[in-house]
């Protein structure tokens, strides 16, 4: 790559990232990073009274506003009383590391690092219900969400994911876990995924060995 090539995409990847900026309105630093998120507060919050949290982890390509704006939680989070919050994840394009364990992945471990000074930062400003904290996500999001459950089960009460992409091999205890899929549609969508990744050279995980139902129920068995 010549210096001019290079300089090019350090620089257009620079005015990426703050484009991406207006699309959060919060920051914590873990980690010795600056990492940002999108944050809900419903109307009817009152300080002082527990409330639960969901975060909303988006998918690859995509942002917290898009995963926002697609999921609807927000309004849910209005009706019912609760906080929500889209963490943004790293790179260009936006994506979460969530494959491999975070005893052999920094980059894993750094994301679940994110993930707990987060729930860190909101429970020191906002009167969360440490009982009721939960994590949704959207394919690579739901792959989080999936880590979340083992490695920070003890202050993540379920997960939810939909289409996730469950490659992350790990034993610990799992409260509770909600997986939402499809059929030929999923695998069509993941093969669609894989090609986009090698177009960008980004490092396409295997699929898990076995389906995201089996695994779910295989896990649900251990933990009852």
């Amino acid at each position: 790559m010549s210096p001019a090539l290079g300089s090019g995409l350090r620089s257009r990847a620079h005015r990426l990232k703050t484009a991406l900026v207006p699309q959060t309105n919060a920051e914590v630093v873990t980690g010795g990073a600056h990492r940002r998120y999108l944050l809900h507060v419903p109307a009817r919050y009152v300080p002082g009274t527990p409330t639960p949290l969901v975060i909303v982890i988006h998918g690859f390509m995509q942002t917290p506003a898009h995963q926002r704006d697609m999921s609807g939680w927000d309004e849910l989070a209005e009706r019912e009383g609760f906080i929500t919050a889209y963490p943004m994840g790293t790179g260009l394009p936006l994506r979460w590391e969530s494959h491999l364990p975070i005893d052999e992945s920094d980059d894993t471990r750094a994301q679940v690092e994110f993930i707990a000074d987060l729930i860190d930062e909101i429970c020191d400003k906002y009167s969360v219900d440490q009982r009721r904290i939960y994590a949704s996500g959207m394919s690579n999001g739901g792959g989080l969400a999936y880590v979340l459950a083992f490695e920070l089960s003890k202050r993540i009460a379920a997960i939810a994911g939909v289409a996730g992409l469950y490659t992350y091999q790990a034993d610990p205890p799992l409260r509770s876990m909600v997986s939402l899929t499809g059929s030929s549609r999923m695998r069509a969508g993941s093969n669609g995924l894989a090609t986009r990744c090698q177009r960008l050279r980004i490092a396409w995980p295997p699929m898990p060995r076995e389906p995201a139902a089996s695994a779910t129920r295989r896990v649900a068995c251990r933990t009852q």
